[in-house]
């Protein structure tokens, strides 16, 4: 018969439960409750007896689905390089981005613990860290999430873990941080036009171009191209005489070791981002401008990236255009732009601006003319209709009143009298 174990307050105690002795001194320090799991003995340790069951009934449903507890003694960084290792379908350049974006923000941190440990709780508190101390912006924290969710998602398919604890987290900062999530907008018609005619006026003068800046920003409200894309247009995607803008290319930052980056060509972001844009006499007249300009000048690209030389736009220093050259020009010009607005009596102001943003306002153009959803998504080289419609295509307060008093006199004629 076996004798009934019970701990210093007379409690029973289970199989595999011990009341451990403090190493100096009299009485006990906690409980310890040991397993044998593949041949190798597992232990876990509290300094309550209830504690320890509540360790138990973990220890046992994990047992229940399977996990193993040998490889889930791994870190989060281990898990991580393992998952990177594995993953496939994934661009050099988007696997540079996460691997630099991990170890910068991870990999001291959150990245030391075993990834059976971590929980809601630490993610939680990394995250208020990202955002707090390291005043990463909210959009930063969910690129982060972005690759740490796949890292827990690659635990629980491999039975490391039962479940994912970064995504409640995000959700919860997200709800918290509702106020700084920022979304980009469309250009009003009256601002798209404003905008247009002061970039016009002050990139040229006597009818000679003496700035990129109307060229380059008119391309891009009127083709809906990213910036990548824009930054890798060679002469020879554009066809003047079909007027048609071929996507065949798309600029990519590559991270490398101790923080450097380099430009590389990529394919586009998708498969179907590879496509025939419609040339508009605009944006026509554009790039004749800054073709003609070129040959003028005898300007080209000082330093070809891979096998691409001949780029449509070039910087000040006649390299490849970089996403920060073009976010300052865009900066730099708003700003005069906005200068011009001050003293007017209804001044049309655009408090920020983005190459996406034209992207967001050539859909909204395309929207408002009434050309359909799945031309839409082809001009834009989208993956799906649904992603054109939920983030790219919006109403502007200006086309919704225009729409309503459509309706309004429709409405009006046809009721009766």
């Amino acid at each position: 018969m076996n004798r009934v174990r019970k701990d210093s307050k007379g409690r029973r105690l289970k199989t595999g439960e011990t009341e451990k002795k403090k190493k100096a001194g009299p009485g006990y320090q906690g409980y310890e409750y040991r397993w044998m799991e593949r041949g190798k003995r597992y232990s876990v340790f509290a300094p309550t007896l209830e504690e320890l069951r509540n360790k138990e009934r973990h220890v046992e449903k994990e047992r229940l689905f399977q996990i193993n507890h040998a490889t889930a003694q791994m870190t989060l960084n281990q898990c991580f390089d393992k998952y990177m290792e594995l993953k496939r379908g994934i661009k050099d350049t988007s696997r540079s981005h996460s691997e630099f974006t991990y170890g910068m923000y991870v990999r001291e941190n959150l990245g030391k613990m075993k990834i059976e440990e971590i929980r809601y709780s630490d993610v939680k508190q990394f995250y208020n860290y990202l955002h707090d101390e390291r005043e990463l912006s909210l959009s930063s924290v969910q690129r982060i999430h972005s690759d740490l969710t796949g890292v827990f998602n690659f635990a629980v398919r491999d039975g490391l873990i039962l479940k994912n604890p970064a995504i409640p987290a995000m959700k919860e900062l997200n709800r918290e941080m509702k106020d700084e999530i920022k979304t980009v907008h469309a250009l009003t018609e009256s601002q798209q036009v404003a905008l247009e005619a002061y970039l016009k006026e002050v990139s040229f003068k006597d009818g000679e171009r003496i700035r990129q800046w109307y060229n380059l920003s008119h391309t891009a409200l009127w083709t809906g191209m990213r910036f990548g894309e824009m930054a890798a247009l060679q002469w020879e995607d554009v066809d003047f005489e079909k007027k048609e803008i071929h996507v065949r290319h798309t600029i990519s930052v590559l991270y490398e070791k101790g923080g450097k980056t380099k430009m590389v060509i990529n394919t586009p972001k998708t498969r179907t981002s590879a496509r025939t844009i419609p040339m508009l006499p605009g944006v026509e007249e554009a790039l004749k401008s800054e073709k003609q300009y070129q040959e003028q000048k005898g300007l080209f690209c000082r330093q070809p990236i891979g096998e691409l030389q001949n780029f449509v736009f070039l910087s000040e220093k006649r390299t490849a255009l970089r996403g920060t050259n073009y976010g300052q020009q865009i900066r730099r010009f708003t700003q005069a732009y906005n200068e011009t607005q001050k003293d007017k009596e209804n001044p049309v102001l655009i408090e920020r601006c983005t190459c996406h943003m034209f992207r967001h306002t050539f859909a909204t153009r395309l929207m408002e003319q009434g050309v359909s959803p799945k031309t839409i998504q082809q001009i834009l080289g989208h993956a799906n209709y649904m992603i054109t419609m939920n983030t790219y295509v919006e109403s502007t307060n200006e086309f919704t009143k225009l729409s309503l008093d459509s309706i309004a006199e429709f409405e009006k004629a046809v009721s009766p009298a």
